[in-house]
């Protein structure tokens, strides 16, 4: 190999760095390390297909082995990028199942909650839809406060958030301590939604009845 194409692909090497393969995002994935290809100089298929499958452990490999053990002439590197993104992927019907019944709040902010529903759905079903799903899955108290408001999802989240936020600290420090001034802020912000969404869904009913 001529000393300067070596020096290139030495330094191609060293600045290809993956992560480990993302199986649950595995076209996440991809635009991760092609973005590396690009920073790195590495342009040419069968260097960019000897990269992905030196990233890949064997349980990853194997699940591809026609192509590993006979990568094509041409394209090698799109070929078997093309099969892991088709194993890994979860089916429309799959995302959708997990949409509409797997997927509740457990640890997430409700704005990662919408978030991620939002991914799965893929803009496979209406906004309006994804807002009434993503409401379903909230707590009560966020029910409660948000069933009248009318506006934008991400504004929504955003006051999602802040009254998840003031539960989670109210319940952690119900039986130690006495509320603090931030708490009692905070509740009272809560309480200045309340009386602002009442004051829209008033509004409302009085413009729909004149």
């Amino acid at each position: 190999m001529d000393k300067e194409i070596k020096t290139d692909f030495e330094i191609s090497r060293v600045a290809f760095r993956p992560p480990p393969f993302w199986e649950h995002e595995p076209e996440i994935w991809f635009v991760h390390i092609e973005s590396q290809f690009s920073g790195a100089g590495i342009s040419e298929d069968s260097t960019k297909y000897h990269a992905l499958v030196s990233a890949l452990d064997s349980r990853i490999l194997s699940q591809a082995r026609d192509i590993v053990l006979a990568p094509p002439r041409d394209n090698a590197y799109t070929a078997l990028k093309e099969r892991i993104i088709s194993l890994f992927s979860q089916s429309e019907n799959a995302r959708l199942r997990q949409l509409l019944q797997d997927l509740h709040l457990g640890d997430l902010r409700p704005s990662q909650l919408l978030s991620r529903m939002k991914s799965l759905a893929d803009d496979k079903i209406s906004a309006e839809l994804l807002g009434t799903l993503w409401l379903q899955r909230s707590p009560i108290q966020i029910q409660q406060i948000l069933s009248a408001c009318k506006d934008e999802l991400p504004d929504l989240a955003s006051i999602a958030d802040k009254v998840h936020e003031v539960s989670c600290f109210s319940e952690a420090n119900a039986v130690s301590l006495p509320p603090t001034d931030s708490v009692a802020e905070l509740r009272n912000e809560i309480q200045q939604l309340r009386e602002e969404v009442q004051r829209l869904a008033l509004n409302r009913k009085e413009m729909s009845f004149p």
